[in-house]
C-alpha cells in the first residue's frame, strides 16, 4: 500500500514539473525560441456601434508539448482597421508535457468611427485571415 502512495506521489510530482507556468524560469538566462504562430480561425461580431469596444477572438496551434505558448501580439495599424501578428515562445532546454499546445486569444480595440473596420491577421509565409465588422 505504501508502495503505491510512493508511486503515485512520484508521478504527480513528475507532471506537475512538466507545468512551465510552475516551473522556475531565470528570465535572464532562459533558452527560448520566439516564432511567427499560425492563426487557425478568427471570431468577430457582425456589427457594433461606434465608441464600443471590438473584442477580437482567434485561436490556433502553437507546438506538440506545452512549452509552447504566445509571447506577445503585434498590432498595427492599417487603411480602416488594424493588423494582429501572433508571436510564439517554445522554451528550449525544459521537460514539458507532451501535448499539443493551442491557443485562444482576444484582443480588445476601441472602434471611433462609422464604416467597416478592418481584421488582418496575420500568418507566416504572407498568408493572412482577413474579415470586417460593420461599424453603425
Amino acid at each position: 500500500m505504501i508502495r503505491q502512495y510512493l508511486i503515485l506521489i512520484s508521478l504527480i510530482c513528475t507532471l506537475a514539473s512538466c507545468d512551465t507556468d510552475n516551473v522556475l524560469i531565470n528570465k535572464e538566462t532562459e533558452d527560448v525560441e520566439y516564432f511567427h504562430a499560425a492563426v487557425d480561425a478568427l471570431n468577430i461580431p457582425d456589427s457594433l456601434s461606434v465608441l464600443d469596444s471590438l473584442r477580437i477572438g482567434f485561436f490556433g496551434t502553437l507546438g506538440p508539448d506545452l512549452c509552447y505558448s504566445v509571447s506577445h501580439y503585434e498590432v498595427n495599424p492599417i487603411n480602416e482597421g488594424i493588423s494582429i501578428k501572433i508571436i510564439g515562445k517554445h522554451i528550449l532546454n525544459t521537460a514539458c508535457l507532451q501535448a499539443i499546445a493551442g491557443y485562444c486569444e482576444t484582443y480588445n480595440v476601441l472602434v471611433e468611427k462609422q464604416g467597416h473596420f478592418k481584421i488582418k491577421l496575420i500568418n507566416p509565409e504572407n498568408t493572412f485571415l482577413l474579415d470586417s465588422v460593420r461599424i453603425y
